[in-house]
């Protein structure tokens, strides 16, 4: 997994997502299962890329849950 900081778009939901297939979602060539993603009402966020199916099904398991 790999964790990024950034600025940008305010109140984003959480969310765990699957890259996008037009290949926009991959980080220095390295292809992952998908992502977490939120942030806050300033806008600071966080995406915390996943890189097998396990992390995917337990957060997304979380997030159902909430």
């Amino acid at each position: 997994m790999k964790l990024e900081r950034w600025f940008a778009e305010p109140l984003r939901d959480p969310q765990v997502r699957r890259p996008c297939v037009c290949g926009c979602d991959e980080r220095d060539g390295v292809k992952g299962v998908g992502y977490f993603t939120a942030s806050n009402i300033d806008g600071f966020g966080v995406t915390l890329w996943l890189e097998n199916e396990v992390d995917y099904a337990a957060l997304s398991l979380a997030l159902e849950r909430g």
